[in-house]
C-alpha cells in the first residue's frame, strides 16, 4: 500500500509544481502510471494475466498470423497480432506486459491533457475508478483506451472518424461494440431528469427480468461465446453485486450536473452527461451477468473528464477548493480501501518478487 500512497503524494506534489505546465504534468504522470504496470508481478490483478494471457503469449511461437485469422477464438485479432509481433521481438512476457500498458495510459493521459480543466482531479479519478483494470483486462483496456480519443468525434458529429475509432476498438475486444449506442444518445438525447429514469427503470429491469434479459443476450450472441461462459461459469449469471459502484457513477453525474449548470462548454457537458447516463445504466446489467460492470468502463471512463468540468464551473474560489479537496480525498480512500483490494493487487509486487 505504501508505493500507491507516495504515488498518490508525488502526484499532487507535481500538480502544484507544474500548475502553469500540464504538458509536462501529464507526460510525467503518464510515464509513472505505465511504469506501475509496466514492473508489476504477474500475480499482481485477477487471475487473467497469468492463467490467460501468459499462457498464450509462451504458445505464440506456434501460431502464425493466418493461424490468428482462422481461429475463432481469436476474433479480437487486432490484439492477438500485436501479441504475436511482441512474441517475434522477445520472449520475455514482462516486456509484452510493459508494451501492452503503453496504449491504455497514453491515449487517457493525451485525453486529459486535451480535455481536462483540472488535470490533477482528472488522474486522481482515473487512478481510483479505472486505472487498476489495467492489471487484468489487457485488451479490454486497450479499447477503452482508443474509444476514450473518439469523444471529440462525438461532440464534433464526426461520425466517420468515430466508426473508425469504433472498429479499431472492437478489433482489439469485441465488447467495444457495445459503443456504438454513444453517438446517436448523444446526439439526439437531450441530458435532463428523464435521464436518470433511464438508470433507474435499467436497475428495474435487470433486477426483475434477469431470465429475458438473459435470453436477448443469447439472441444476439453470434459467436456462442456468452452462452459458452455462462455455461462454464467464466461469466457470473444472478450476480449479487455491490451497488456501492453505481452509487459512485450516479454521485459523480448528479453533482457534476448539480454545478455544471450554465457551463459555457454546453454541448462537451451535455455529451459527457449522456456518457455518464449510459455507464451508470449499464452497470446494472451486472445483476444479470457479472461481467457488464467491466462493459461499463467504456462509458463511464469519461467521467475523469466529467467532474472535472462541472467542480471548475463553481463561481465561489473557496467553496471550489474545498470541494475539490474532498474529491481527492474521497478517491484515496476509495483507492484505498476498495480498489486494489478488489482486483488483487494489495500488497504491490515488482516483477522481481515473484
Amino acid at each position: 500500500m505504501i508505493i500507491y500512497i507516495m504515488y498518490f503524494l508525488i502526484i499532487i506534489s507535481l500538480a502544484i509544481t507544474f500548475h502553469k505546465n500540464k504538458k509536462v504534468f501529464c507526460i510525467i504522470t503518464g510515464i509513472m502510471l505505465w511504469l506501475l504496470l509496466a514492473l508489476r508481478s504477474i500475480n499482481i490483478g485477477i487471475n487473467d494475466t497469468k492463467n490467460i494471457y501468459m499462457p498464450m503469449f509462451n504458445n505464440m511461437v506456434n501460431i502464425t498470423i493466418i493461424d490468428i485469422f482462422k481461429d475463432k477464438n481469436m476474433q479480437d485479432f487486432l490484439f492477438w497480432i500485436s501479441m504475436k509481433i511482441i512474441s517475434v521481438i522477445t520472449s520475455n512476457f514482462q516486456i509484452c506486459i510493459a508494451i501492452l500498458a503503453i496504449p491504455y495510459i497514453f491515449f487517457v493521459m493525451k485525453t486529459i491533457y486535451k480535455y481536462s480543466q483540472d488535470c490533477l482531479i482528472s488522474v486522481i479519478l482515473f487512478m481510483a475508478l479505472y486505472y487498476m483494470y489495467s492489471t487484468f483486462l489487457l485488451r479490454q483496456v486497450i479499447a477503452v483506451g482508443i474509444l476514450i480519443m473518439s469523444y471529440k468525434y462525438i461532440v464534433e458529429q464526426d461520425i466517420k472518424k468515430f466508426i473508425l475509432c469504433l472498429v479499431v476498438a472492437t478489433l482489439f475486444h469485441r465488447t467495444a461494440l457495445i459503443f456504438l449506442v454513444a453517438y446517436p444518445f448523444c446526439k439526439y438525447n437531450k441530458f435532463d431528469y428523464k435521464n436518470y429514469i433511464y438508470i433507474f427503470g435499467m436497475l428495474v429491469i435487470s433486477k426483475f427480468f434477469i431470465n429475458d434479459i438473459l435470453e436477448l443476450l443469447m439472441k444476439f450472441d453470434f459467436t456462442n461465446k456468452v452462452e459458452m461462459a455462462i455455461t462454464h461459469n467464466i461469466y457470473t449469471v444472478n450476480g449479487q453485486i455491490s451497488y456501492f459502484g453505481l452509487f459512485i457513477t450516479v454521485a459523480i453525474l448528479f453533482i457534476s450536473r448539480t454545478f455544471g449548470k450554465g457551463l459555457k462548454e454546453k454541448k462537451e457537458f451535455d455529451t459527457l452527461c449522456n456518457l455518464s447516463t449510459l455507464g451508470s445504466a449499464i452497470f446494472t446489467l451486472s445483476n444479470v451477468v457479472v461481467e457488464f460492470y467491466r462493459v461499463s468502463v467504456y462509458f463511464s471512463i469519461f467521467n475523469i473528464l466529467l467532474l472535472p468540468m462541472a467542480l471548475n464551473n463553481m463561481k465561489d474560489q473557496r467553496t471550489r477548493i474545498i470541494f475539490k479537496t474532498l474529491v481527492i480525498i474521497f478517491a484515496i480512500i476509495y483507492f484505498c480501501t476498495r480498489t486494489v483490494n478488489n482486483v488483487n493487487s494489495n500488497p504491490y509486487m515488482f516483477w522481481w518478487e515473484v
